[in-house]
């Protein structure tokens, strides 16, 4: 992951990811980098995903694309 950030279980939610969210100093999103995001919530509040997680994602353009909505759901 180039960015990561924990936040508590509430929705709606707006995020807005920055370098300060960079995993690796040095390591963050370039605009026009086309990246996936991946929300989801841990149902044990741990850091690793867990098979019954729900989550969602998009493909996104780095600075191109403007806001964007991500659904989480449950994984059937």
């Amino acid at each position: 992951p180039l960015a990561a950030r924990r936040l508590n279980a509430t929705f709606p939610q707006v995020v807005t990811l920055s370098a300060a969210d960079s995993m690796i100093e040095g390591n963050a999103v370039k605009p026009g980098q086309r990246v996936r995001i991946v929300a989801r919530v841990s149902r044990t509040g741990t850091p690793t995903a867990q098979p019954d997680d729900p989550a969602g994602e998009i493909e996104y353009v780095a600075g191109k694309e403007g806001e964007r909505e991500i659904l989480v759901r449950r994984q059937d």
